[in-house]
Parts: structure tokens; sequence; C-alpha cells
């Protein structure tokens, strides 16, 4: 369906090679180099940006795309592993998400069956926004991703909720969307809403602005409050 407009669009169809040649080109200088000189990193996710910079018409949505470096670290402060299962419940891009993944495989080393098992198997996503969605699947495909868990659908559905749990993940990683509006979810919300699905013992890790962090009244003191009485 993201990919409709394709069929209609007096740009593209205007000129019998267009669409061809500009695929060719991507694929060219952008695709043939991803394993070879960015391994790891989010390539989609940073033309996105540029995209952003242009039209930021995600702004108001409260969207901030992690940059390539804070994913790294993610990686670090949760010792991602080859038995690691990781959750991204406001998937974005799928920075996290690959990131996560390349440190897996790396730790793998050569088992091609774990191997398999780490794309198939131990990397979760959840998406709301249908483009913000296509985008995560495309960039998995781009980077080797064999089947991605990825759910379009809110991470506060108890249906969604209920088939990541079944998973197992014991890795969450989120960069959640900013609070935009003043009776909306918080931050907060989506860190608690991802150790829900967490295995016990499990890891999180979120980056939030310290507004949320030194928050002593308001519904931010609640759900600190919460997070503290449910997720030691």
């Amino acid at each position: 369906t993201e990919f409709a407009f394709i069929a209609t669009n007096l740009t593209l169809n205007s000129k019998k090679d267009i669409l061809m040649n500009l695929i060719t080109k991507i694929d060219n200088q952008i695709n043939n180099n991803v394993n070879k000189k960015f391994e790891g990193r989010d390539i989609l996710g940073e033309l996105y940006i540029e995209f952003l910079i242009y039209g930021n018409s995600d702004a108001g949505m409260g969207i901030v795309l992690t940059p390539y470096h804070i994913t790294q670290l993610f990686c670090d402060l949760a010792q991602i592993n080859k038995d690691s299962i990781l959750l991204d419940n406001c998937t974005g891009t799928s920075g996290f998400l690959i990131a996560g993944m390349e440190r897996m495989i790396s730790d793998a080393k050569n088992e091609g069956q774990k191997i398999l098992n780490i794309k198939q198997q131990q990397l979760i996503g959840i998406e709301c926004t249908p483009h913000m969605f296509t985008i995560a699947a495309s960039n998995m495909i781009l980077h080797g991703d064999g089947h991605t868990k990825l759910i379009h659908g809110s991470c506060f559905d108890e249906k969604n909720k209920q088939i990541v749990t079944n998973y197992k993940p014991n890795v969450g990683f989120l960069n959640p969307p900013y609070a935009s509006k003043k009776d909306g979810f918080k931050e907060i919300d989506f860190i608690l809403n991802n150790l829900e699905m967490l295995e016990k013992n499990g890891i999180c890790v979120a980056i939030i602005p310290m507004s949320c962090v030194l928050a002593t009244t308001g519904k931010e003191q609640l759900l600190k409050e919460k997070l503290l009485q449910e997720h030691t």
C-alpha cells in the first residue's frame, strides 16, 4: 500500500526508464556498499534523516531518529550476545534491531544455523506508523535480515503484547516518541510497555529527555513510581 503511489505518480511515469535508473543508481551507490563499508549502519535511516531536514513532517509526531553511535552504545550497555532476544517497541527505521543483529552475528562467529536463528527468531519490532513500518521492513531486508518479527501496530495493543511475550525477549531497546500532547502517552509509558514484555531479569535501555528523569509532579512522577514498584 505504501508503494502504490508509484503506479500513478506522473513524475515517475513521465519517462520510460526514470524509475529503473533511480533504483539502479541507489543499488550501485548504496546497496552494494552497505556490507563492505557500513556494516551495522542504519543506512536507510540516515537517508531518512536527510529527507526530514527538508520536509520535517514527522517532527510534530515526536519522531526523532537514533544516531549510529547511540545504537552501538546500547549494545555495549546491554552486553548483547548471540543468545540475546531483542525487542524494540518503537522500531522506527530499525536502527536498534540492525545494530543488535550485527552484534549478535559477530558473537556467533561462523555458526551458520545460529546466525539464521538470530535473523528469524531473535529480533522483534513493533511500529504503528505505516510509512515508518515500511522503511523498517525495507531496511532489515537491505541489511540481509532473514525474517524479522516486525509487527505493524500499537505496542499498547494487548494482542501485540501477547505475541511479543511468546517470543521471550530478554533485552529491550527504545528511543520513544517525544511526548507532544499534554494528555497523550509519555516517554516512560513506552519504557514500562517494553519492560512488561521482557523476561524476568531482562534489561531495558532507553534514551529519554532529562525532563522525564527530573519530573517531580504529574503523570511522569506517577509513572516513575510505577516503574520502581514493578521493575527493579
